[in-house]
């Protein structure tokens, strides 16, 4: 006797299905049977239709299903201020004149505006996840993120000494914690799951060690993570020695709560040796460090951390020091750029890129049992990439994973589901008014930058009428 079949929420039909699975199975003309946001079923088309009845098919026989890409480090709050940072010469006059004044200057609403139009191009791009780098905003990015349909985690940045960029301090160390514990109690857990919060340190030089030691104790009593920058710098700054902050971390319990750190730069072997045994994950930007001359291609340590185990994700970092949130083109800088200063063709590549943007990046924000593949039990966020453009041909689904990161880009996307709900659908974001979202990203951008002072930000050329 045949059993009738069982009805789910969606089915989703692609020429290759890139599941990510521990054998890193491709499977041709394959589906994902969803219900109730979580995938129940991954397998050949043939057979979960004849084992389910959906409410909706999903169906691109030239499509590429992928798990959700993944946005390991990102400032959503940032996105307005995108051409403020063009061509300028050092990082000093870069932060100090702009980000932060600009990051300390933007009202709560004017925060939302820009992080609503950071997650649209996002999820357009099929992004589906971020980790919020930690923002003075915390509560309008996840307001934005909720509102957008996107998977993410927030965190209220903290800082309490002035450091070297003179950060306009206004809050004690004291009143920073409690903002922080107040954003966790807030937003971890928010729409049904689907937005985390994390503690922020932002970067060692703008924290102290009584800061420090709070954000480790409520980290671990409310256990989440802890997030932040780390900039490590030329063995040659430090006398060849082992980098002092690195120590400094690991006395206070940082590493300790296994932290997801951001860009990293130079560490000695020694130091790595330390990330791994603290199980602390890494966050590569690759298009943040060329746009600013980080020097994390040509000089940093992002192959040299994988070979000793650490997790390490990518991230577009924010759209005003990257210029784009595009994690196909972050994959393609990813795979190539580290090949040139070492004189290594095989240096990282694209399916060990692929691995970083999917089920690497879950790794990094310790979500990898939820998000990052497609298989039975997690979190329906996913991606179908129409194959048919030109940029994919010959033989458009031959060598999927190389193709989708040599040669495409963000453009291919065609679908995005993320908890089971379909974001994006054939090519148009279902959840926010496109024209609306011009008006008002235009209309606020203008505001704030007239009010802050950054009216002279002007093209280097001149544009006559």
């Amino acid at each position: 006797m045949t059993s009738e079949p069982r009805q789910i929420d969606l089915l989703v039909r692609a020429g290759a299905v890139a599941t990510m699975n521990a054998e890193r199975d491709i499977l041709r003309d394959g589906a994902v049977a969803v219900s109730r946001g979580r995938i129940i079923a991954v397998g050949r088309a043939r057979d979960l239709e004849r084992e389910f009845q959906p409410a909706r098919v999903i169906d691109l026989p030239q499509g590429l299903l992928t798990p959700g890409l993944i946005d390991a480090h990102c400032h959503a709050q940032y996105y307005i201020a995108r051409g403020m940072l063009d061509d300028i010469g050092d990082t000093f006059t870069r932060i100090g004149t702009y980000a932060v004044p600009f990051e300390y200057g933007i009202t709560h609403d004017e925060a939302y505006v820009s992080a609503r139009a950071n997650f649209a191009e996002m999820l357009l791009n099929g992004t589906t996840c971020f980790l919020d780098g930690g923002s003075r905003q915390p509560n309008a990015v996840a307001q934005a993120a909720i509102d957008s349909g996107i998977r993410g985690t927030v965190a209220r940045m903290t800082a309490d000494v002035t450091g070297a960029f003179k950060l306009p301090i206004v809050e004690d160390t004291e009143t920073s914690i409690g903002l922080a514990c107040e954003v966790v109690r807030r937003w971890n857990g928010a729409a049904n799951g689907r937005i985390r919060a994390r503690f922020s340190i932002d970067i060692p030089f703008s924290v102290s060690d009584e800061l420090c030691r709070a954000i480790v104790e409520q980290a671990t009593a409310q256990q989440v993570g802890i997030v932040g920058h780390f900039h490590g710098k030329r063995p040659d700054d430090y006398g060849g020695k082992r980098n002092p902050q690195v120590a400094r971390y690991e006395a206070l319990g940082v590493l300790s709560c296994a932290p997801t750190f951001a860009h990293i730069g130079w560490l000695p072997p020694g130091d790595i040796a330390v990330f791994a045994r603290h199980g602390v994950k890494a966050v590569h930007c690759p298009g943040q460090s060329m746009f600013g001359a980080m020097g994390m291609i040509g000089h940093g340590c992002i192959p040299e951390l994988m070979e000793a185990g650490i997790a390490v994700g990518l991230g577009s970092d924010a759209a005003c020091v990257s210029r784009f949130l595009d994690l196909v083109r972050v994959m393609y800088l990813a795979a190539c750029a580290h090949r040139d200063p070492r004189l290594d063709p095989l240096v990282i590549g694209a399916h060990k890129a692929f691995e970083m943007a999917t089920i690497d990046g879950a790794q990094a924000l310790s979500l990898q049992d939820e998000i990052g593949s497609l298989e039975p039990g997690k979190r329906a966020d996913m991606v179908v990439f129409d194959t048919r453009g030109p940029e994919w041909q010959p033989r458009g689904l031959a060598n999927p994973i190389a193709d989708l990161v040599y040669t495409a880009t963000g453009s291919s996307v065609h679908t995005v589901i993320v908890d089971g709900n379909v974001i994006v659908d054939a090519r148009v974001l279902r959840t926010i008014d496109r024209d609306t979202l011009i008006r008002e990203t235009d209309e606020t951008t203008a505001a704030v930058f007239k009010r802050l002072g950054f009216d002279h930000v002007r093209p280097r050329w001149p544009v006559r009428s």
